[in-house]
């Protein structure tokens, strides 16, 4: 009788920590970067406001990735890095794009992917020594001093000003401060069941990022840097386009 009952107590408790566990799947965010409707593919040439231009470096910090279903939000990461620069070196790469996987994906359906370009506020009050070396905000090479804040951005790159294929001017927009932090909603139709892998392949128009409305780009040989940390008006106009510039494939 007492092995009976110890046995008993034991296959109750195994019924209920198996009942307990939480069933999850995978999910994979697959982040391409475009110019138009072509891959984006460092140092090609592409036209812009009837001349070339060609893009060199492109990253930025992600952050506050969350899933929003019907049985409520999910948050996937607090921070990462998406680094186009070192990825999209040819069109195969480019067209490959950047993975972030995700497991343990609660079972359920989802209607937005929800994220932030840039770093949230409790993060952007500290520096890169605050963190770790495994952190990608321990990177100091994304931190301007004059704004004590982080690089949210970087985006530069070259244009051919006089139509010679001198690629004469150089370029460069990198966006930080706690207002012009922007947060992306998209609409997505994800179930994750359990054991099973999900993709979502987010585009990242770069052409956009400098649209001003009616097929009319800003004129970056007018306004090509932001030295000044005062000047953030092109920076706005950037972060502003993201919500066109981003969008689910």
């Amino acid at each position: 009788m007492k092995y009976t009952t110890i046995f008993f107590i034991i296959s109750t408790i195994f019924l209920f920590s198996s009942c307990g566990e939480d069933e999850s799947g995978n999910l994979n965010l697959n982040f391409k970067a475009t110019y138009g409707s072509d891959p984006l593919v460092m140092f090609n040439e592409f036209e812009y406001n009837n001349t070339q231009i060609r893009i060199a470096q492109s990253d930025m910090f992600i952050s506050d990735i969350t899933l929003v279903g019907t049985d409520g939000e999910v948050e996937l990461d607090e921070i990462n890095f998406i680094d186009f620069t070192n990825q999209n070196i040819d069109e195969e790469k480019a067209i490959n794009g950047i993975n972030l996987d995700y497991s343990d994906v609660p079972v359920g359906s989802y209607s937005q992917l929800r994220f932030s370009i840039g770093v949230p506020t409790s993060l952007n009050s500290q520096k890169p020594a605050d963190f770790n070396s495994e952190n990608p905000l321990s990177n100091s090479g994304h931190y301007w001093t004059a704004w004590n804040s982080f690089i949210f951005a970087k985006l530069q790159g070259n244009l051919e000003t006089e139509a010679d294929g001198a690629f004469d001017l150089g370029w460069f927009f990198h966006t930080g401060r706690n207002d012009l932090l922007r947060t992306i909603i998209l609409p997505i139709s994800v179930t994750i069941d359990k054991d099973v892998s999900e993709s979502v392949s987010i585009s990242f128009d770069h052409k956009e990022l400098f649209s001003v409305g009616n097929n009319e780009y800003f004129d970056i040989e007018e306004n090509p840097t932001n030295h000044d940390p005062t000047n953030i008006g092109p920076l706005s106009m950037i972060v502003d386009n993201y919500n066109s510039a981003i969008n689910v494939e």
